[in-house]
């Protein structure tokens, strides 16, 4: 007896130690092919370990990374944390079914939502058949003249957040962690805009773990031909950490003389936001307070006259002094009516203006030819068109680039496409009024309530301007599924608890 154990255990020992010989043969062999090589073996392994937790993975990481500049370092196309996470969404929504580790109320959620999930898969099916018809380009696959194929899979990938937070078992708590991590990460755009604007070459390998926001070269190469330094990477930080205040303090704490120190702090983030020179930073947390104060019920004659009384006060010191301040915050302010802005401020926000409003009338007449099938989201690599054209103009119409919701979704994807997408919008919207009207007859007294006061006016605020003021259409999906899910996500938990209150009561 003995005697077989022994050989059992020298057998196994022979097995293990031919594994062992065999893998290091195999790493040796793709190590000669390549570090990539290596690098994506060791994902494939890692991604089969962890399948059981691929819903729990893409939850946290999208949720908590979503607002950040993160990037998986050295893969071909510099994809993001978030569009990582979104993939593992698509395998682990398999995973939550096959071992029934879903939330046993999700067919609830998605009766309650069917709408938004219908048009969802119609925009998804839309997409598919754009790109089987127009076809689409990876650069990182070899594609020279036509690219936009990310643009493509980054609104495919998105589109399993609702149904993946729909049916993920989590708690308020987590919840509010993980979107204070998105709040809080938004800081990493900063260190990714200065270490291009002013690194060096110790600074410059930072760039392959953070990306840069999407206009910091083009506002580089302008501050160095036309003088206006912008970092759009102020406007997302600041826009981020001013919504990290609202989850601690509902905007009534803000007028109480305990809290004028926060007051103070939020509008020094604000301040430093308007170096970026985007208007649309400005817009969107003016409409995002707006519904927050709403949900709140922050409009109490009281309250309207101690905020209108600070709002006059801060707009008089504005007016007095904006021709003083940098130039890109002059360019932020500028739109405000009789405000004496320097002129390269003025002319800078003036040109922007005519191009959109040129664009608006350009993609009215494009509708007619891509009414039933869109152009879709192609791009054309085109080094040429800035020599005879420095607006940008004649780039933008022939990527399909109208920055208005409406026609952007006309022109790139038809009219069914902006069927699904308007129908998505509108069931996202009611859930994001569902959640307005709880909370304002429940009140706002805790971090999640407030949290899920925050994500439905956020949603709101993307609609009003996705649709009359600054709409990319080639990132529809990305813009509104991870908040459409999260405002699902919150609806559900919220409707849980008054549920167990219930329970309790009876």
């Amino acid at each position: 007896m003995a005697e077989m154990t022994d050989q059992r255990l020298k057998f196994q020992l022979f097995f293990w130690y031919g594994v062992i010989a065999l893998s290091a043969l195999v790493f040796s062999y793709f190590l000669a092919a390549g570090a990539l090589t290596i690098l994506l073996m060791v994902g494939a392994v890692g991604w089969l370990m962890l399948l059981p937790y691929h819903a729990t993975l893409s939850f946290k990481v999208a949720v908590a990374t979503f607002g950040s500049a993160f990037i998986l370092p050295l893969f071909p196309g510099r994809p993001y944390f978030w569009e990582l996470a979104a993939l593992l969404g698509w395998s682990g929504l398999i995973m939550l079914v096959a071992l029934r580790r879903y939330d046993p109320g999700f067919k609830s959620v998605i009766r309650r939502n069917a709408w938004m999930f219908i048009g969802i898969i119609g925009y998804c099916a839309v997409l598919v058949m754009t790109m089987f018809y127009r076809g689409f380009g990876l650069r990182v696959l070899g594609s020279s003249g036509q690219v936009g194929g990310r643009l493509y899979l980054q609104q495919l990938v998105c589109a399993i957040f609702p149904l993946l937070f729909a049916m993920i078992r989590t708690d308020e708590r987590t919840v509010v962690r993980l979107v204070v991590w998105q709040c809080l990460l938004t800081a990493s755009y900063l260190l990714s805009d200065f270490a291009f604007s002013f690194g060096s070459d110790l600074i410059y390998p930072m760039l392959y773990f953070v990306e840069l926001a999407n206009d910091a070269l083009l506002f580089e190469v302008q501050s160095a031909t036309f003088g206006i330094r912008r970092f759009q990477s102020l406007a997302l930080a600041g826009h981020g950490f001013i919504l990290l205040t609202l989850v601690y303090l509902n905007l009534k704490d803000f007028l109480s003389p305990r809290r004028w120190l926060m007051l103070a702090v939020v509008l020094g983030i604000f301040s430093i936001g308007l170096l970026s020179g985007h208007r649309y930073f400005v817009i969107l947390l003016a409409f995002t307070l707006l519904f927050v104060g709403y949900s709140q019920r922050f409009f109490t004659t009281r309250n309207v006259l101690i905020a209108g009384v600070m709002l006059g006060l801060g707009l008089g010191v504005l007016y007095l002094s904006a021709n003083r301040m940098p130039l890109a915050f002059q360019r932020a302010v500028s739109f405000l009516p009789g405000l004496h802005a320097s002129t390269e401020a003025v002319i800078d926000a003036q040109t922007t203006a005519i191009g959109r409003v040129t664009l608006f009338k350009v993609g009215l007449t494009m509708i007619p030819e891509y009414f039933w099938l869109g152009r879709g989201f192609v791009r054309y690599m085109d080094e040429y068109s800035g020599q005879f054209d420095p607006t940008g103009v004649m780039a933008h119409i022939s990527n399909g680039v109208f920055y208005n919701g409406f026609i952007g979704l006309m022109v790139n994807t038809g009219v069914f496409g902006t069927f699904f997408m308007f129908l998505f919008i509108l069931a996202g919207t009611r859930t994001a009024f569902r959640i307005i009207k709880f909370v304002r007859r429940n009140g706002c007294e805790d971090d999640f309530s407030r949290v899920c006061s925050l994500m439905a006016s956020l949603w709101i605020a993307h609609v009003l301007l996705f649709l009359f003021l600054h709409g990319d259409a080639e990132r529809a999906m990305k813009t509104f599924a991870l908040v459409a899910g999260l405002c699902v996500l919150c609806e559900k938990l919220l409707n849980r608890r008054l549920s167990e209150v219930s329970a309790t009561a009876e």
